[in-house]
């Protein structure tokens, strides 16, 4: 069993399947609202009023890994992407449970070189997903995403995914690529 600390989420890989937890920041949360506090109740207020995307806003610390939790099983449950690792069971966001396969043995930059071309660039919308291989797995002989909870990955995907799925070199090594 491993235990993997995300920004926004705990994951814990055992044989055949993954939990998520979503990651809560108390501790970062109180210590920016004391230091916008002294600088007045309005700029404490607009910390609580931060948006999802924004770091250390109270939504952020407290609902961003259930949201994305939450965005994952519903994406999946609703496309079922062999591009993605299947999320069969969701407690609201705050317990996901997926399949697993084999780790994704290949560089970081071996993945991103491949996933600009294969998605045409637009990857870039959500570089951490697509760039990293701890983000994915192989399933039945294919790369499968297991990090995909965000909307920019989704368009990706959904625009992108038979591409990726059909044309991903498990091999791919940029240095043996004639040039």
């Amino acid at each position: 069993m491993k235990i993997r600390k995300g920004t926004n989420r705990i994951v814990i890989i055992s044989i055949g399947s993954v939990v998520k937890f979503p990651r809560f920041y108390v501790r970062h949360f109180f210590i920016d609202f004391f230091k916008f506090l002294k600088y007045g109740p309005k700029q404490a207020w607009k910390l609580m009023t931060y948006g999802l995307e924004t770091y250390w806003g109270f939504t952020w610390s407290f609902f961003k890994g259930i949201v994305d939790n939450w965005l994952e099983f519903v994406f999946y449950q609703t496309y079922k992407l062999p591009i993605t690792v299947p999320t069969y069971f969701s407690l609201f966001g705050l317990v996901n449970f997926q399949a697993t396969g084999e780790k994704l043995e290949m560089k970081g930059v071996d993945l991103w070189v491949q996933m600009v071309k294969l998605t045409k660039g637009e990857c870039w919308a959500n570089a951490h997903h697509f760039a990293e291989p701890e983000n994915y797995q192989i399933i039945n002989g294919k790369i499968a995403m297991v990090d995909y909870g965000d909307f920019r990955t989704f368009r990706v995907l959904l625009k992108y995914w038979r591409v990726i799925y059909e044309q991903f070199d498990l091999s791919f090594d940029r240095k043996k690529v004639k040039k």
